[in-house]
């Protein structure tokens, strides 16, 4: 016969599945509707949304007194990046953009758009440049999501990229600085956050 220590700890695993399948459907939920809310958007919206936030980074200090930077190359239902990785190139930053490579991103040296090589899996075309982002010095981390909160709660497209990334950087006391952009509509004043859901210094919406 199963042991009360046996059956306690089914029942406390069905629980957690329980748990976490909830908060997959709530997460769900979110994606769905900022999808649709983001389908509203007009170019111009976009245009405008793009340049409230590169403001934004231009008056953030941590950009200011940092030389890496790394930042994605956006996807059409994403904030236009273009003119904010221009701007770091114009002020002598060294720009990095996301490779997968196998379940994580590694950051690879971006110069200008003839280093950018085949799109991958996700559609994104990706850096063709040995340098990777140098983790021993400071480095800021401009950052994608599905949803925010003004606090720096992040959910993102689900396969946990960015998450494992942070994780790694925080286990090997990197020194790093997370910002989050996205356009109004991505605003939540709550999101489902599990405790792997890594958390932005700071958050700008366009």
């Amino acid at each position: 016969m199963p042991t009360y220590a046996h059956q306690h700890y089914v029942l406390m695993c069905g629980h957690l599945l329980s748990i976490f399948y909830a908060m997959n459907e709530l997460k769900k939920v979110v994606r769905q509707e900022i999808k649709q809310a983001k389908l509203q958007l007009t170019l111009a919206q976009r245009t405008e949304a793009e340049q409230r936030v590169l403001s934004q980074l231009q008056a953030d200090q941590h950009i200011a007194n940092c030389h890496n930077v790394a930042i994605y190359h956006s996807l059409p239902d994403e904030l236009p990046t273009n003119n904010i990785i221009a701007y770091l190139l114009q002020t002598g930053h060294s720009v990095f953009l996301p490779v997968i490579d196998g379940a994580d991103i590694v950051f690879h040296q971006y110069t200008d758009t003839q280093s950018l090589i085949k799109e991958n899996k996700y559609g994104i075309a990706e850096p063709h440049n040995s340098i990777i982002l140098p983790v021993g010095e400071p480095f800021v981390v401009i950052t994608p999501g599905i949803a925010f909160t003004p606090t720096g709660q992040r959910i993102g497209r689900g396969g946990g990229y960015y998450d494992r990334f942070f994780a790694q950087c925080q286990s090997q006391n990197l020194s790093f600085y997370a910002i989050g952009i996205a356009y109004q509509c991505q605003k939540r004043q709550t999101i489902p956050v599990e405790p792997f859901d890594v958390e932005m210094n700071c958050v700008y919406f366009g």
